[in-house]
């Protein structure tokens, strides 16, 4: 089977090292954003994925076309699942309260 950051070697730009450096808990989100930005229909590739001071960094750029729609919308989707990390635990996937504490994780010692 292959692992879900593996899958996304290939996206890397040329000289930008293919690692993501955030755990499994945002693998969904971080597949959802991939299948968004490919249902646009222009190329694109990704620079970094990463975790920064607690929430999702996806830092990628189009190929080609400088369509202002398409550049706004690409940015758009990127922020939304950067947002929307906020609320997801990175390590378990699953949704946080609003004081940042990951119910699942707390009580195995966990902070998110």
């Amino acid at each position: 089977m292959v692992d879900w950051k593996d899958e996304l070697k290939g996206r890397f730009a040329h000289g930008w090292a293919p690692y993501v450096d955030c755990d499994s808990g945002w693998r969904k989100l971080i597949q959802a954003l991939v299948r968004d930005l490919d249902a646009l229909g222009v190329p694109w590739n990704v620079q970094q994925i990463k975790q920064k001071a607690g929430g999702l960094r996806f830092y990628a750029h189009l190929l080609v076309g400088d369509d202002p729609d398409n550049v706004a919308r690409f940015r758009a989707l990127i922020t939304i699942a950067e947002d929307r990390s906020w609320w997801i635990c990175e390590q378990c996937g699953a949704e946080k309260p609003t004081c940042q504490v990951c119910t699942a994780c707390a009580p195995k010692g966990g902070l998110c």
